[in-house]
């Protein structure tokens, strides 16, 4: 058997002052040559170490102005040891070089929430799901991609044959037009690979589709075998108090939630995950 044994190289942080002072560390990227990207959360600051961990630079600081920060969903390291950084306060993405020097933005009203799942694919571009609205209570789920250089977006919708359609079994509708997924009920699972390609699929069922951005047939298909779970006790006792609490934001506080909405079992999937090779891995 192999035999693994960490060895440290390096070490960041610890100081009283200065960029080795961190407050509250939200992100890291270790970069090709050894550098360490480091974003300190608390105060927007994007700070670069030397491989050794000496510090070299603040990237960037909070503000609103070019090549400053709002707050950050998060960050990705993009080909050539820079990167691409989401901030959704101030409603745009960054690009910055391996020397952290700012490279360009683009400004977009189409982003998730406070975090960030985005990919940067081999030839630089940034892939992500975002949700577009159209009117109060009509979503869609949509691919967006940035090409390398931010001047450009395109979106393309997510695949239907990935999509969980909502119904009485795992959504709750209340006044007003407002909904609620139920916990624990089948969801949608996705990850996209090196080469922009979108792997996606249902937690409900082990068949999982690649798709080239933009198409709507699939190039590739994965079948297997995955018996239901049971689901802990535990979990479900989570899952209605959620629910609970979802009843009482609606406004039909003293309403009794009903056990059986929570399902007693899962389906065979439960997440995706790309790595830089573009193997798929499946938990």
């Amino acid at each position: 058997a192999a035999v693994w044994r960490l060895e440290e190289l390096a070490r960041v942080g610890g100081s009283d002052e200065g960029l080795g002072s961190f407050n509250v560390i939200g992100d890291k990227q270790l970069a090709p040559d050894g550098r360490l990207w480091v974003l300190d959360r608390q105060v927007q600051s994007l700070r670069l170490f030397e491989a050794d961990g000496a510090p070299l630079k603040e990237v960037a600081r909070r503000g609103s102005g070019p090549g400053e920060l709002g707050k950050v969903a998060g960050f990705r390291l993009a080909p050539g040891g820079g990167v691409v950084v989401r901030d959704y306060a101030n409603g745009r993405v960054l690009r910055f070089t391996a020397a952290g020097e700012a490279a360009g933005e683009q400004r977009s009203d189409l982003f998730g929430g406070a975090s960030w799942d985005g990919v940067i694919d081999a030839e630089g571009r940034t892939l992500e799901l975002v949700t577009v609205f159209r009117g109060k209570t009509q979503s869609e789920l949509m691919q967006l991609r940035r090409s390398a250089d931010l001047q450009r977006a395109d979106t393309a919708a997510f695949p239907n044959a990935c999509k969980i359609e909502r119904t009485e079994e795992n959504t709750l509708y209340f006044k007003g037009g407002f909904a609620y997924t139920i916990p624990l009920t089948a969801r949608s699972v996705s990850a996209f690979t090196s080469d922009g390609s979108l792997w996606c699929g249902s937690t409900d069922e082990y068949r999982l589709r690649r798709f080239t951005f933009g198409d709507t047939v699939p190039d590739l298909e994965i079948r297997g075998v995955g018996a239901r779970l049971p689901i802990a006790a535990s979990a479900r006792d989570s899952a209605l108090r959620v629910l609970s609490q979802a009843f009482a934001k609606s406004g039909a506080g003293g309403a009794a939630v009903n056990r059986s909405l929570v399902p007693a079992d899962h389906g065979p999937v439960h997440a995706l995950l790309a790595d830089d090779e573009g193997r798929l891995w499946v938990l």
